[in-house]
């Protein structure tokens, strides 16, 4: 079982001990270092591994985007997460951008997939049943997007 978040440890494990699934591996990730790690080993935290990753792969002294994905739909129905301090909102998203008269960024707005709120639809699909459907030659335009994106926030933004 993977968990990302390390204070699940304990608490998960005894509810898997107490369904008598003894045999079932705890795996915690989601960003621990090692910091993170010796704190779990010297609390001897009832878990069988500890996956690193960015921090694995990015220095301490450098930004890095530490991220995760969120299940919001599951066979057509809308899922959430409950758990304080992580909670989501359920149902599939979609972000929209508005831009004002003077063609910069008036602003940006995440809604339900299918509810109208304007702007410009930003979300494209990238996977769809393990293939990609993403236009890959558009990876080229992607500097130009990307400072054209820039050139719309307001002048103290940029």
């Amino acid at each position: 079982m993977r968990l990302d978040s390390s204070d699940l440890g304990a608490h998960i494990r005894a509810i898997l001990d107490a369904a008598g699934q003894h045999a079932i591996q705890i795996f915690v990730s989601s960003g621990p270092d090692e910091i993170v790690s010796e704190t779990l080993c010297r609390a001897r935290t009832p878990i069988n591994g500890i996956g690193v990753g960015t921090s694995l792969a990015t220095t301490s002294d450098a930004p890095a985007l530490d991220c995760a994905d969120k299940l919001l739909e599951y066979a057509g129905r809308p899922r959430g997460k409950r758990r304080e301090g992580s909670a989501t909102w359920p149902g599939r998203k979609q972000v929209h951008r508005s831009v004002g008269p003077d063609g910069t960024l008036a602003c940006g707005v995440v809604a339900l997939l299918d509810e109208a709120v304007g702007g410009t639809r930003l979300l494209r699909p990238a996977m769809r049943a393990g293939r990609s459907v993403a236009d890959l030659s558009a990876r080229v335009q992607a500097r130009a997007h990307a400072a054209a994106a820039a050139a719309q926030l307001p002048q103290p933004l940029r």
